[in-house]
């Protein structure tokens, strides 16, 4: 294919692979760290809301180590690595689309777990355990996973190498499936299910919680109703808001505007750079869910605190910044020129300590 029929420019495809880049080591980081707070505090780890989070912070995690690291190749090297005919082509859609839905999912079973434990504590408790959380969520993996079947079979669309963006998705064959390309309907159904789960949810918990501060009902930590309204609120907000910018706009770039286009003819009016962008907004959010979730909440932000230990950096940087006092040496009892251990750099007696006093009273 000549190089006017790759619509991808060269600069457009450096700034998505350094974003790719960028993306995935922040992506990594943030969710590997948010994973080891909830393994090793076990406080944190037996809240029912946890289990979902952590597996969501794991599928932001393979996101960002195996998907957008190829998704860098791909865009520096403006080509597939494995080759364009090989079985990783073919396989690479099904893996990348489904790992994000699946974030996607997790995010609407959230919202589905906070609306369950406010309006009953003990059934949500019973039944967001790890074990039922696990199940749900391999559940909701093949949810996701049976939209990508039919392209993967051929059935119903077909993946493979796209070489006008130089990319392994589903194709766009509109002569065979006239006119409807599958992967616009995935992500029209990928975006209208998940609001509509988000808004529903969200809705039942803050119409739950106004409910309660009328007649007087205390949550069961006996927390302040109207602190936790304010923060279940803002929760919300972030999650509605972030959700909006980050998932729907590139779902509706390419619902509106497919790239490749169509029509051939249509190649010369394509906005390639715009796409662009919305795929970074995409990778952004799994950079942002850990914050969302986590960073947001006080108990998991002092569980981060002590897991990362960030008073204890912050304390070794302070010392070596030169407030660093002489260590105290315990001279052993059997040393030859002591009858009794004493410690060094400290006064021997009376008249040392005397002398001590006076030198530090003495103005420099």
């Amino acid at each position: 294919m000549s190089e006017p029929d790759i619509l991808i420019d060269p600069q457009s495809a450096q700034v998505a692979g350094t974003f790719a880049v960028i993306c995935g080591l922040l992506g990594a980081l943030a969710n590997g760290i948010t994973m080891a707070v909830i393994l090793k505090d076990k406080k944190i780890k037996s809240h029912c809301t946890t289990p979902a989070i952590f597996f969501l912070s794991l599928s932001d995690f393979v996101f960002c180590t195996i998907s957008l690291p190829l998704q860098a190749v791909r865009y520096f090297t403006r080509g597939w690595p494995f080759g364009e005919e090989s079985w990783t082509c073919k396989f690479y859609p099904l893996f990348f689309f489904t790992n994000i839905a699946l974030s996607v999912f997790i995010l609407c079973l959230i919202a589905v777990n906070r609306a369950a434990i406010l309006y009953d504590f003990r059934l949500g408790k019973r039944w967001f355990t790890w074990k039922r959380t696990t199940i749900m969520v391999v559940l909701l993996w093949l949810f996701a996973a049976l939209f990508m079947i039919p392209n993967l079979t051929g059935t119903w669309g077909e993946t493979g190498f796209e070489e006008s963006t130089f990319s392994c998705t589903v194709l766009n064959q509109p002569k065979k499936h006239k006119g409807m390309n599958p992967l616009r309907v995935i992500m029209a159904i990928g975006i209208i299910l998940p609001l509509i789960v988000i808004g529903a949810s969200y809705s039942i918990l803050l119409k739950r919680l106004k409910e309660a501060l009328r007649t007087g009902i205390t949550t069961p930590r006996h927390e302040s109703l109207e602190d936790k309204e304010v923060q279940v609120t803002k929760t919300i907000l972030l999650v509605c808001v972030f959700f909006v910018l980050l998932f729907v706009p590139p779902a509706l770039i390419f619902i509106l505007d497919p790239l490749p286009p169509p029509d051939k003819d249509d190649h010369k009016d394509a906005k390639p750079m715009l796409h662009v962008i919305g795929y970074i907004l995409n990778w952004c959010s799994a950079i942002v869910n850990p914050f969302i979730y986590v960073f947001t909440n006080q108990s998991y932000m002092a569980s981060f605190k002590k897991t990362v230990k960030l008073n204890t950096m912050f304390t070794t940087w302070t010392l070596r910044a030169g407030n660093k006092r002489p260590k105290q040496q315990v001279v052993p009892a059997d040393s030859p020129d002591l009858e009794t251990p004493i410690i060094k750099n400290q006064p021997r007696n009376v008249e040392d300590l005397q002398q001590n006093k006076d030198t530090e009273e003495t103005p420099v």
